[in-house]
C-alpha cells in the first residue's frame, strides 16, 4: 500500500537489463530469476510460475534493444505497477517471438495465452507470431485503462498447455503513461515557493480543523483495507474494531506478532499485528503475501490483504471460528469436544494442506513451523494451516534449505537444529501433530505416575516395538473410535518422525495411506532403529549440534542413534 500514490509512468524491460535513453525514457530491468521480484525502487513488482528469459538470435535488429530480451512464463506472469496517481493510462505492451527458427518445436509449438489489464480481459487467444507476421517481429499493442486505487495489475495468462515454458506467455517490455495533463515544469523558485506557500496553508487548515474536531485527523487510517466478498474498511475502523488492538480482542499469537479478532461490516476477520522486534521480517512480509495469494486450497487460512506502512504491518485473514487445534485439544477452558470422525479429518485436512505446499506444480514451500497451535480449526473443524511467517519457497535444484533454527523443540526434526532444512522437517512436524491429535496429548514433558517426565513420542516409540499403539488412543473418546484408523494414524507417526529424513513419507503417501488408496508397508518398508523418542531427539540434537555432518540415511541415523547413552 502506498501512503503518496505519486508516481504516474511506469517503464519495464522484462527479461533485459536497465534500458537509458528510450524515447527519452528509461526502462528498468527485470532480469531476476526469482518467482517474485520487487523493484528495488519499489514501484513495481513481477511473480511468475516459471523463469526463463529468451535472448534474440536472429532476425530482430540490434537497435531494437526493448526486444532482445523477453520473459516467459509456465502459465502465469504477473506484473504489479504501484504508487500510480488516480487516473486514465496508456498501457503499451511490446512483444516480439524471439525463437530460433531452426529449432524443430518451432513450427509445432504454438505460443497462445490471454492478457488481462485491472482483471478485464484484453486479449484473448493471443498469438504473437499471427498477429506479428512471424517469429521475430516486432508487435506492440495499446490499451487505456483506468488506475483508481494506485494499483495497476498486467497478467498474462496460457490457454493452452504449455512444455519447459517454450510456449507459455512471453513479454518482451512495458510502458504505462499518463493520459491525463501533467503540470508545466516549474522553476525551482516557482518550487520552493509553491511549497513554502502550500505548507503555510496547510498548517493553517489542519490547526483550524483540529480546533473545530478537537483532534488531529490522521489520513493513515483512511487507507482502504480489503476484507473479503468485495467489502472495504478502513484502517480507522480496523482499529475500533480491535479497540486499539486491546487485550480483550487478543486470540492468539504467532512467531512474529499478535492475532485479534475483528468484526467489520458483519464480517469476522483476524487481524495479524506483526511485532516491532521483527522488523527484519518486514520485507518477507511481501513474500508471505504474494505467495498465499497465488495459493488457494481448502486447508490453508485465507490471505485477505495486507497493510504496510512505517510502524505498523498488518495481515488481515479470514477468521477461523474454533481457534486453533491446540486450544481444543489442550486448553482446559474450552468447550470444544473432538469425536474420533473430526479428529481423523483434521489428520487428513492437515496432510492435504501440506501436500499441496510441498508439490505445488509452480511454488513449493517448506511451512517450518508446523505444531498445532499453527492449525486452524473453522465452524466446520475443518482444519486451516496458518503462520507462514517461517515459511521458505525452495526448488526442485535447491533441495535443502540453510536456515535459524527457530522452531520448538517440541515439533523439530532431529536435522532441524543443522539448519539444513527439506520439506520432510515438515513430515516430521506433522508426525507429532497427528499424535497430538489421536492421543489427546501435549507432546511437551509432563510428570508420569513415577514423576518422570514423559513424551506423547516416547510413549509412542515404546508402545510401536510391543504391538500396543491403540492404547495411545485419547481415553476421553472411550470406545467410540475407529481402532483400524486409529492404528493407521498412529503408526504413520511413527514412521513420519523417523529419525533419517530419508525414512519418512512424502505427504502425498501419508495422504495415499489415509485415504486408503495404499498401506503403510507400500510407501515405508520397515528399518531398524527407524524412530526416535523425544527424550533421545533432544540428545540427537546436540550430537548433530556439534557434528559437521548432515543426517542423510539410515547408516547415519542407526549411527547416531547407537551414540546415545
Amino acid at each position: 500500500m502506498c501512503l503518496i500514490s505519486s508516481d504516474h509512468s511506469l517503464f519495464i524491460n522484462c527479461g533485459g537489463g536497465e534500458v537509458n535513453n528510450m524515447d527519452g525514457n528509461v526502462y528498468e530491468k527485470d532480469n531476476d530469476t526469482s518467482p517474485f521480484y520487487p523493484s528495488p525502487k519499489g514501484n513495481w513488482a513481477r511473480s511468475s510460475d516459471g523463469n526463463t528469459i529468451y535472448s534474440m538470435r536472429s532476425g530482430l535488429s540490434s537497435e531494437a534493444v526493448l526486444y532482445n530480451k523477453a520473459r516467459s512464463s509456465l502459465v502465469s506472469l504477473k506484473y504489479y505497477g504501484f504508487c500510480l496517481r488516480k487516473g486514465k493510462y496508456s498501457v503499451t505492451l511490446h512483444f516480439a517471438d524471439i525463437i530460433d527458427t531452426q529449432d524443430k518445436s518451432y513450427s509445432t509449438d504454438k505460443r497462445i495465452f490471454d492478457v488481462y489489464i485491472q482483471g478485464e480481459r484484453k486479449l484473448k487467444d493471443f498469438n504473437i507470431i499471427d498477429m506479428a507476421g512471424g517469429p521475430n517481429k516486432v508487435l506492440t499493442k495499446n490499451f487505456t485503462v483506468y488506475v483508481n486505487h494506485s494499483t495497476l495489475e498486467i497478467h498474462f495468462y496460457s490457454t493452452g498447455v504449455s512444455f519447459f515454458n517454450r510456449n507459455g506467455p512471453l513479454i518482451s517490455a512495458i510502458s504505462v503513461t499518463p493520459e491525463y495533463k501533467l503540470g508545466k515544469q516549474l522553476s525551482t523558485l516557482h518550487i520552493a515557493l509553491i511549497v513554502v506557500a502550500s505548507t503555510i496553508v496547510f498548517v493553517l487548515l489542519l490547526l483550524l480543523f483540529a480546533w473545530m474536531m478537537g483532534w488531529l485527523r490522521n489520513t493513515d487510517h483512511l487507507q482502504e483495507i480489503n476484507i473479503g466478498i468485495g467489502k472495504v474498511v478502513t484502517l480507522k475502523q480496523i482499529k475500533e474494531a480491535t479497540r486499539n488492538f486491546g487485550k480483550r480482542n487478543e486470540i492468539g499469537e504467532g512467531v512474529f506478532g499478535t492475532v485479534y479478532k475483528a468484526e467489520l461490516q458483519g464480517k469476522i476477520v483476524a487481524v495479524k499485528k506483526l511485532s516491532s522486534h521483527s522488523e527484519e521480517r518486514i520485507n518477507q512480509l511481501k513474500i508471505e503475501f504474494y505467495t498465499l495469494k497465488s495459493m488457494s486450497h481448502l486447508n490453508l487460512v485465507q490471505l485477505l490483504d495486507v497493510y504496510n506502512a512505517k510502524g505498523l504491518h498488518l495481515l488481515i485473514y479470514e477468521y477461523m471460528q474454533n481457534n486453533s487445534l491446540a486450544h481444543a485439544l489442550f486448553d482446559s477452558k474450552s468447550k470444544l469436544k473432538l469425536d474420533w470422525d473430526a479428529r481423523f479429518n483434521i489428520c487428513l485436512g492437515i496432510a492435504r494442506g501440506l501436500m499441496y505446499l510441498h508439490e505445488h506444480p509452480r511454488l513449493k514451500m517448506v511451512h517450518r513451523d508446523i505444531k498445532s497451535t499453527n492449525i486452524l480449526l473453522d465452524g466446520d473443524l475443518k482444519p486451516k494451516i496458518s503462520d507462514f511467517g517461517l515459511a521458505s519457497l525452495y526448488t526442485e535444484d535447491d533441495e535443502f534449505k540453510f536456515i535459524k533454527v527457530e522452531m520448538p523443540q517440541g515439533y523439530m526434526s532431529p536435522e532441524y537444529v543443522r539448519g539444513i532444512v527439506t520439506s520432510k522437517a515438515d513430515v516430521y512436524s506433522f508426525g507429532v501433530v497427528i499424535l497430538e491429535t489421536v492421543s489427546g496429548r501435549r507432546n511437551a514433558g509432563h510428570k508420569g505416575s513415577n514423576q518422570e517426565s514423559e513424551f506423547p513420542l516416547d510413549m509412542a516409540y515404546a508402545l510401536h516395538r510391543k504391538g500396543r499403539l491403540v492404547d495411545l488412543v485419547d481415553k476421553s473418546l472411550s470406545t467410540k473410535y475407529d481402532a483400524k484408523q486409529a492404528i493407521i494414524i498412529l503408526n504413520l507417526a511413527v514412521k513420519c518422525t523417523s529419525i533419517s529424513p530419508t525414512l519418512r513419507p512424502t505427504m502425498s503417501e501419508v495422504v495415499s495411506v489415509l485415504v486408503g488408496d495404499k498401506k503403510i508397508e507400500e510407501i515405508c518398508p520397515s528399518a531398524p532403529n527407524e524412530t526416535l523418542c523425544s527424550s533421545c531427539a533432544t540428545k540427537v540434537i546436540a550430537i548433530a549440534s556439534t557434528s559437521s555432518n548432515y543426517i542423510k540415511g539410515e547408516d547415519e541415523a542407526k549411527c547416531i542413534y547407537e551414540s546415545i547413552p
